[in-house]
């Protein structure tokens, strides 16, 4: 959430120091005032869409990560523990969720 807090301080800031500035009209000041204002629902905006694109584009990595829990499931039914690799499975999907935010937030900062 850190580029979403990023465009509302740098409103904050674009206020106080067009307050200051005395070479602008006041129609320049308000264009100044929207144009930050409009950046606050397209950080937004960019940052649910870099996530939806990074984990489209991480499919090789669940396809790794659904491998590897099958492979283990295999191995625990042969031994006779059919269970489900539930806790393989959790740590699969916090490992995921975490590698899609990290990639997101770099996309995200980049652009």
């Amino acid at each position: 959430m850190l580029y979403c807090i990023i465009p509302l301080v740098l409103l904050m800031l674009a206020v106080v120091f067009l307050r200051r500035n005395e070479g602008l009209t006041r129609g320049a000041k308000l264009l100044y005032l929207i144009v930050f204002w409009l950046e606050i629902p397209g950080s937004i905006v960019r940052g649910g869409f870099s996530y939806i694109l990074i984990a489209a584009a991480l499919t090789p990595l669940w396809i790794i990560f659904a491998l590897i829990a099958a492979i283990n499931w295999g191995i625990n039914y042969l031994n006779g523990h059919p269970a489900p690799p539930i806790n393989l499975g959790f740590f699969f999907f916090v490992l995921g969720v975490a590698i899609v935010s990290i990639g997101s937030l770099v996309w995200v900062l980049d652009h």
